[in-house]
């Protein structure tokens, strides 16, 4: 039994996908979830039975007119001559032809399930969903985030506090802006994981944390139980509470419990071109742990980290926030269906990054650390590890969000640490195996045959 499918990039045209010598082309939903992993966008189209029966006989036919034949004529034709399972009526999918073969294929990583389980979310500005009460709820679906300070006023706010004595105008100075903080608190939601600034504010829209799998049993929601069940962070701050993961970093390899965080800092510079100066800085590590405690003239000892949320494809959250506004922050089963996007986090966002970075590191004999949750990991290919740390570029720390006390944020845990090379980190991100030369060029040569 074959499956409906990914659909290429490309155009649609009368609302039928069109097959091309490359693919099968796909129109984009009025619905469209941006992917940051490359700056473009993908979407799913939601189709009803009859126009699937329409796109797969206009694909498996080569263009040959089929309106005539009648909807459910259609489907139920295309469905019987080529063994295709339909998918559910209300469903929204990617699908497509593989014109290589003339089979329709099956990518799961696009596929968005319509089951008994959905993904909800998990923590909402650092608190937990599922335990806010609907009034709870119901404030936050309302709450709309506004007001921001300057980098500038920052930076000054942090001088005058840390200057003493101060002259009257400075007093003043700072009052004032002690005062415009304060009133930013009260429009802008603080982020209880974030370490790295003296302004911890939310910076996320929406402030969803995380997400995690839920289901509906006895009229009532809740987690899912089993391998599915771990939260997947969905915004890179939530790694750094307690400074738990990088005390965990510090002490296994730099010996230091209390490394000195210096975030985004520069590693990549312009060489110049159209958009960008000489120098200006075109890449940065998200963090770099310095010893503290080593001897004075001691030579800096560091290690950088790359911390990877996940991005989430299909049906964005303020359709959530929506349904919490019109129930009055009862808790329901999602409006929308979504998935972590691993291809996207991973493949597509992380590998280049270690690309581009690990080789500088290997030569100046430093280590990258990656800070994924165990979800993630857990979604790429099977890595080899090396025993020791010497032998290795990329050392993976993993953590978890275990619930706390009823109420409270969950806690994060560090969990285990896996060594791996940049080559053996490349083949796990990427998770395939490539088709022997032989059957590659057999498929070049069916597409010259089809053109």
């Amino acid at each position: 039994m074959l499956n409906w499918a990914t659909l290429a990039h490309g155009k649609t045209y009368n609302k039928v996908p069109q097959v091309a010598h490359s693919g099968v082309h796909r129109r984009r939903s009025a619905r469209q979830v941006p992917d940051k992993a490359d700056g473009g966008s993908f979407s799913f189209m939601k189709l009803d039975t009859r126009e699937v029966g329409r796109a797969a006989m206009a694909g498996l036919m080569f263009r040959r007119e089929v309106e005539a034949a009648g909807a459910l004529a259609q489907r139920d034709w295309a469905f019987r001559s080529f063994n295709v399972r339909p998918p559910p009526v209300t469903s929204r999918i990617n699908w497509g032809i593989n014109v290589a073969d003339g089979d329709l294929f099956e990518e799961a990583e696009e596929e968005i399930e319509d089951g008994p389980c959905r993904f909800h979310i998990a923590e909402w500005y650092g608190r937990p969903f599922l335990e806010l009460s609907d009034e709870e709820r119901l404030e936050l679906a309302n709450f709309k985030a506004k007001g921001s300070m300057s980098k500038t006023d920052q930076n000054r706010l942090l001088e005058l506090r840390a200057k003493n004595p101060l002259t009257p105008r400075e007093d003043a100075r700072l009052g004032k802006l002690e005062q415009d903080y304060l009133d930013l608190t009260a429009t802008r939601k603080v982020c209880p994981f974030r370490t790295d600034s003296p302004f911890p504010l939310c910076t996320k829209a929406g402030g969803v944390c995380s997400i995690r799998l839920v289901e509906e049993v006895g009229g009532k929601v809740q987690p899912v139980a089993g391998e599915r069940a771990p939260i997947r962070a969905t915004c890179p701050y939530r790694f750094q509470e307690g400074n738990r993961v990088f005390q965990a970093i510090g002490k296994d390899l730099l010996g230091d419990p209390e490394p000195h965080q210096a975030g985004e800092v520069g590693f990549l510079e312009s060489t110049g071109n159209l958009d960008s100066a000489p120098g200006q800085d075109v890449g940065r590590i998200d963090m770099v742990l310095v010893k503290t405690n080593a001897p004075e003239g001691h030579p800096l000892e560091w290690v950088a980290a790359e911390i990877q949320a996940v991005y989430f494809s299909g049906d964005e959250m303020p359709m959530e926030f929506k349904q919490l506004r019109e129930n009055g922050g009862r808790l329901t089963m999602p409006a929308g269906k979504r998935r972590p996007d691993y291809r996207s986090s991973g493949p597509k966002r992380l590998m280049p990054q270690l690309q581009i970075k690990v080789p500088t590191l290997r030569r100046w004999g430093r280590k990258m650390v990656c800070i994924v949750d165990t979800p993630f990991y857990d979604s790429m290919g099977k890595m080899e590890e090396v025993e020791d740390v010497s032998n290795g570029d990329i050392v993976w720390y993993l953590v978890d969000f275990v619930a706390g006390d009823p109420g409270e944020p969950h806690q994060l845990s560090v969990g285990r640490k896996a060594t791996v090379t940049l080559e053996r980190a490349i083949e796990g991100l990427t998770g395939g195996n490539p088709v022997a030369k032989t059957v590659f060029e057999r498929r070049i040569t069916k597409k010259m045959d089809d053109a």
